[in-house]
């Protein structure tokens, strides 16, 4: 599989293609699993940003991997072949313990480091155990190995007929789709491990019975019989010499990481999770020391924490508070290195990983946008509510039920406008326009209520009532 010859009785390094756009900044789980593997604490880490000409990108991974706790980390930017043939800087990357390449052009990544003496110390680290990682196509640039075929953003950019014409063209390697924020650690055993929030789509055409891939016109669609196709999530794994692909036995981090029973596995994620934190002999026990707190206080404060955070985002009742801590703790015990001088410190440290969890549920969602309160589509507890959405601005024109939202701050009707709703609007709808208010239901509410020509509906006075 390594395109170096790997030592006897040693094995290659990690190979770790990502599919770009990865978490850098509240819960870098792909970052901070290859800077496990590359030595956590003691790491030292080499950034090879060539395949991306922002200036920018070397030393913000610089940043990131010093907020990650490593011992040292260094950019090195080839921007000529000439540069790659520099003495000193291969010395420097040939003390890494870590490889890093960022994302970019694919073809910077071939045209500057590939077939140079840095193409040849990376393939040499890595057969000597080094793991490389990048938002880049690391095979084909660097030369480390021929076994498989990597595409990126490949669900958000819709690749699939992109690496079905490669692997037409080459059947006997193996197609990797990588989505983005995933990432695909390839063991020394040659097993493929997915982590991320994404997926990989494997693509499998070693056993293709027919392809027309040699005869079809320009424009003319292919066709291809006996491909298999395998749609791996985080934990699930595929085997590169079986082409077996299994499951994961449970979404959540696998025991093993933690330490914890290999039967834990099997329980659905809430029960998981829960036994998890509260069993007495649990490691989630020790993921904060310094709080001063018992762990059922310490629960409760963070539960509590959680639905703050739920909030102030304004997505009470999309996500529960439980969940969020829930997910919170999953991400804090898939970092062991971290250690907090004292309670504030953990404290302020699981607000920011609670707030960027609700950020990424918010984003999954499609809700947007400018303002918190728009998350939430339904603002009281009227059965009118149900199935109905605000509209996209304040001013939106509302069709079918309002929600009943009494006593709960409306979209201003204009320019410095504080006037608030009436608890006698639950269930009236009223036209965001300034036109006259005429009488469309049988309310009682309705009845004395002069018409309006020239009003804001958000006006004082009872709402007719023509939900509906």
């Amino acid at each position: 599989m390594c395109a170096s010859k790997v030592a006897e009785g040693s094995q290659r390094g990690w190979i770790i293609p990502i599919g770009g756009a990865e978490e850098k900044e509240n819960s870098p789980q792909i970052l901070q699993r290859f800077v496990q593997l590359a030595g956590g604490r003691s790491a030292d880490i080499v950034v090879i940003p060539s395949a991306n000409q922002m200036r920018s990108s070397g030393p913000r991974y610089e940043r990131i991997f010093s907020e990650l706790g490593v011992a040292r980390v260094t950019s090195l930017d080839f921007d000529t072949r000439r540069d790659c043939e520099e003495p000193g800087r291969l010395a420097r990357l040939q003390q890494a313990s870590g490889v890093f390449f960022t994302g970019g052009n694919q073809l910077r990544l071939g045209m500057l480091p590939g077939g140079t003496s840095v193409a040849r110390a990376v393939r040499h680290l890595n057969a000597s155990g080094v793991p490389v990682a990048g938002s880049v196509r690391l095979a084909p640039g660097i030369g480390l190995t021929n076994r498989f075929i990597i595409d990126q953003h490949f669900r958000q950019r819709d690749r699939l007929g992109r690496l079905l014409t490669a692997l037409a063209y080459n059947p006997f390697a193996v197609g990797i789709g990588l989505d983005e924020d995933t990432a695909a650690f390839i063991a020394p055993d040659n097993t493929v491990h997915v982590d991320g929030s994404g997926g990989i789509t494997v693509v499998d055409a070693a056993e293709v019975q027919f392809s027309s891939m040699d005869s079809v016109g320009e424009g003319r669609p292919v066709c291809l019989l006996g491909v298999k196709l395998h749609i791996l999530t985080q934990g699930a794994t595929f085997n590169l010499h079986t082409r077996r692909a299994v499951r994961a036995r449970c979404t959540s981090p696998g025991a093993e990481r933690l330490g914890l029973p290999a039967s834990a596995s099997a329980m659905p994620r809430v029960r998981w999770v829960r036994w998890v934190m509260m069993a007495p002999d649990s490691p989630a026990r020790a993921f904060a020391p310094d709080t001063g707190l018992s762990f059922q206080t310490l629960h409760a404060e963070l539960r509590r924490m959680a639905r703050r955070e739920l909030y102030k985002g304004g997505q009470i009742g999309q996500i529960s508070p439980t969940t969020l801590l829930h997910e919170s703790y999953l991400q804090l015990s898939a970092r062991p290195e971290l250690q907090c001088a004292d309670r504030a410190h953990f404290m302020a440290y699981a607000a920011r990983v609670m707030r960027g969890i609700a950020i990424d549920q918010a984003r999954s969602r499609g809700a947007a946008h400018d303002h918190p309160w728009l998350f939430n589509a339904s603002w009281g507890p009227s059965p009118l509510t149900r199935g109905s959405h605000w509209g996209s601005s304040p001013h939106a024109a509302t069709l079918g039920p309002i929600p009943a939202h009494a006593g709960q701050p409306l979209p201003p009707c204009g320019p410095g406008s504080k006037r608030w709703a009436h608890p006698r609007s639950r269930g009236a709808a009223s036209s965001p326009t300034s036109r006259p208010n005429h009488t469309l239901g049988p309310s009682p509410l309705t009845r004395g209520s002069p018409p309006s020509a020239l009003r804001c509906s958000y006006g004082a006075g009872p709402i007719p009532a023509h939900a509906g």
